[in-house]
């Protein structure tokens, strides 16, 4: 992990994580713990997207009763998906 992405990723791990709607928090914080560190510069982005959904618009897209905002790959949301998952 490089120290420069160090900070972005953990203000994402505050951001992604720590929801006011329990069931975001419980899809999203399996998957910060597995793969945060291993997200490259693309996959931040794409997750710092999420982050700034509103709560219920997060868990639309994580529940797919919505399709990912522009720019965010739904292989993405499937991956947090199949953390909460494995859980």
């Amino acid at each position: 992990m490089s120290d420069e992405m160090e900070p972005r990723r953990k203000r994402l791990r505050m951001a992604a994580g720590r929801r006011g709607f329990l069931e975001v928090e419980l899809a999203m914080r399996p998957f910060l713990e597995r793969e945060l560190a291993g997200l490259n510069e693309n996959e931040l982005d794409q997750l710092e997207t999420l982050a700034r959904l509103e709560d219920l618009d997060l868990w639309a897209v994580i529940s797919q009763a919505a399709p990912p905002p522009p720019g965010v790959e739904p292989t993405l949301v499937a991956r947090i998906r199949a953390a909460a998952l494995r859980r």
